[in-house]
């Protein structure tokens, strides 16, 4: 899902108050970069990094990931999980698999600053890919499946989607 990050409180309740709270409550420009606790197993990775050409994709099986660019713009390429040929077998301690992707059955999305990008577990992505170099800011909010049970858009649309 792409978005205007300020969307977000408007299609799960869950991720949007974890989320719109922090961009709400901080300076996301300025806050020093690092790892932030927001309570029920949900955290934000504040990460400044150059960008670079990079295919290997990743995909995470207890967080959905929510990021957010804060400044610069990317290009992430996004795949259903089952495209995918593990490379880098799955780490339970740091939520991660590394894959690549054995067909070109993937989407490119181009992600800008105020723009948010939401990835869940069946979602394989490769992201922070520029072919200039540059360095972005982005928010990594990282929230528990076991917390998205429902997708409400607009308070009218629920549909199962774990």
């Amino acid at each position: 899902i792409l978005t205007d990050w300020k969307h977000l409180k408007d299609f799960n309740s869950f991720i949007g108050k974890k989320v719109c709270d922090f961009v709400d409550n901080n300076d996301i420009h300025g806050i020093s970069t690092g790892r932030y606790e927001l309570g029920d197993d949900c955290y934000v990775n504040v990460d400044e990094y150059e960008t670079r050409e990079n295919f290997n994709f990743e995909a995470h099986r207890e967080y959905a990931d929510v990021q957010i660019m804060v400044e610069g713009d990317e290009t992430v390429f996004v795949a259903p999980l089952k495209n995918g040929v593990e490379i880098n077998p799955y780490s339970r301690e740091n939520d991660v698999a590394f894959y690549s992707c054995k067909s070109v059955g993937y989407e490119i999305v181009n992600l800008v600053s105020g723009k948010a990008l939401v990835l869940f577990p069946y979602d394989m992505h490769a992201p922070c890919n520029s072919n200039k170099k540059r360095i972005n800011r982005k928010l990594v909010f990282k929230i528990p499946v076991k917390h998205i049970d429902t997708i409400i858009i607009g308070g009218k649309y629920n549909e199962k989607l774990l």
